[in-house]
């Protein structure tokens, strides 16, 4: 009688905390509202309004578990969306729900086509929720752009 009892309880107890399809609060990303959703050109602007950024391409697309390299453009806000080149900036890949970064160090690199540039070696290396700051220097001009996504992995 026990043992019929367990193999009734058992599988109940262990279903008990997985996530259903419709209950968004139990997803590896928590609140998948706070989440963007990874579209080849997603804009961002910057937390000054000064800077923008445009997310011209991801690998993997969307961004996921692993090692990511994104293309962005960085783009004036005050003059129109003029491409900027010569901008300077450091990349931090944060999950906030964790209260911890990544490892890696992710590169910064300018590109050939003007106010392009290529972020790199940027390694999400756990599902979750993930929150990309680019910090820019354009000539004086500084801004924070931040990029949040889901690394469902």
């Amino acid at each position: 009688m026990r043992r019929a009892a367990w193999m009734i309880l058992l599988p109940l107890t262990l279903s008990a905390g997985c996530p259903s399809a419709n209950d968004d609060d139990e997803h590896v990303c928590g609140d998948l509202s706070r989440a963007m959703t990874y579209v080849a050109g997603l804009r961002a602007t910057g937390t000054d309004g000064l800077l923008g950024a445009r997310l011209l391409q991801a690998s993997p697309a969307p961004p996921d578990v692993g090692d990511n390299t994104w293309s962005v453009q960085i783009v004036d806000m005050q003059d129109g969306n003029t491409p900027l080149a010569g901008c300077t900036g450091s990349v931090d890949p944060l999950m906030p729900d964790h209260g911890h970064g990544s490892a890696s160090s992710p590169t910064w690199t300018e590109d050939v086509e003007p106010g392009s540039y290529t972020v790199g070696g940027m390694d999400l290396f756990m599902p979750g929720y993930w929150e990309i700051t680019l910090a820019l220097d354009c000539a004086g001009v500084a801004d924070t752009i931040v990029y949040g996504f889901c690394a469902e992995g």
